[in-house]
C-alpha cells in the first residue's frame, strides 16, 4: 500500500528535528520556557526531549552529517531570526530523502506536494 511521506515526516522526522534543536538550545542555556515559546510547544514536551522520552531520531538521522548540518542551521536561524521550523517540513522532507535518512525511491511513498502538481 503506498503512503503519503508528509506524514512520514511530520510524525518522525520533525520531532526528532524538534528535540535536536530544543536539545542545542537547552545546551546554550535557554530555559525550557522560552524553547517551548520558540518552537511552539509545550514546557513539558522541552522536558521529554531533555530525557530522551520524546522525539528519538530515526535510525541513523544522528549520524547523518547532512542531516546534522542542516538542522545546526535551523537551531542558529531559530535562535538568531525567530524562524518558526514548521515552515520547513517540506525542506526538511527533501533533505530526509536526499541523505537517505528516509527511502522514498522505493515507490511506497507519494509526496503531496507531487499529487498537486499532476492536477
Amino acid at each position: 500500500m503506498t503512503e503519503i511521506l508528509c506524514k512520514t515526516i511530520i510524525d518522525g522526522v520533525m520531532p526528532s528535528v524538534r528535540a535536536s534543536i530544543a536539545i542545542k538550545m537547552l545546551d546554550s542555556g535557554i530555559k525550557q520556557t522560552e524553547i517551548s515559546r520558540r518552537l511552539g510547544l509545550t514546557q513539558p514536551a522541552i522536558s521529554q526531549y531533555k530525557h530522551g522520552l520524546r522525539g528519538e531520531m530515526l535510525n541513523n538521522g544522528g549520524k547523518n552529517t547532512t542531516m546534522q548540518s542542516y538542522i545546526n542551521q535551523l537551531f542558529r536561524d531559530v535562535v538568531d531570526k525567530g524562524l518558526d521550523i514548521n515552515t520547513k517540513t517540506c525542506e526538511i522532507c527533501k533533505i530526509s530523502t536526499e541523505s537517505s535518512l528516509i527511502s522514498a525511491n522505493n515507490g511506497a511513498f507519494l509526496r503531496l506536494c507531487e499529487i498537486s502538481k499532476r492536477k
